[in-house]
């Protein structure tokens, strides 16, 4: 005999979008800054490019929601990078 199945719910959780505070220049990196995130939040995702439209762009996960901070160094020194934060 066949079960009924229950109808599992689908839904997905979207934080508020967290924007970049600062992002100074050092010798060969960047810091970059911004304000806690609201909403259930399990981390952030750093991205930077030498490009405008983020191709080949590396990254990196952070897994903390308490951190506000990421020191990106071991850079080109002199070239321009654009960074972009996500949570």
């Amino acid at each position: 005999m066949l079960k009924k199945s229950t109808p599992v719910p689908n839904f997905k959780i979207i934080p508020k979008a967290t924007k970049l505070e600062s992002v100074k220049a050092l010798k060969k990196g960047f810091r970059a800054k911004w304000k806690k995130g609201k909403g259930q939040i399990t981390g952030y995702q750093i991205r930077w490019s030498r490009k405008a439209d983020m191709s080949g762009a590396k990254k990196k996960r952070i897994t903390s929601k308490k951190k506000l901070s990421y020191e990106k160094t071991k850079l080109k020194a002199g070239k321009k990078y654009y960074v972009q934060i996500r949570t």
